[in-house]
């Protein structure tokens, strides 16, 4: 009977696992350490409930955040709650 291993991957500098799976959110209070401090690069989806391209956008994102786990991490920010971030990264949504 073959067993099945499941690796999670781990940063590269403090070896603290990394999250998989879903596109993690991030705030205001968290953006910093989340992002701008991840050991790997970060795509940040900024969505809003009424914008109807960030839904058509949601399965791919939800999709980069299982396929390069480890070398590249999804994250989520409601850009309608989070007006400190949004208004230093200039989001449109």
């Amino acid at each position: 009977m073959a067993t099945l291993m499941i690796v999670c991957p781990a940063c590269g500098k403090c070896k603290a696992l990394l999250p998989v799976g879903k596109p993690q959110p991030v705030t205001d209070a968290s953006f910093v350490q989340e992002v701008e401090r991840a050991p790997v690069p970060v795509l940040v989806d900024a969505w809003a409930p009424w914008c109807g391209p960030g839904h058509m956008i949601a399965p791919v994102i939800d999709q980069l955040a299982i396929e390069p786990a480890g070398r590249v991490r999804a994250a989520t920010r409601e850009s309608h709650r989070l007006t400190a971030m949004t208004q230093r990264w200039a989001s449109c949504c």
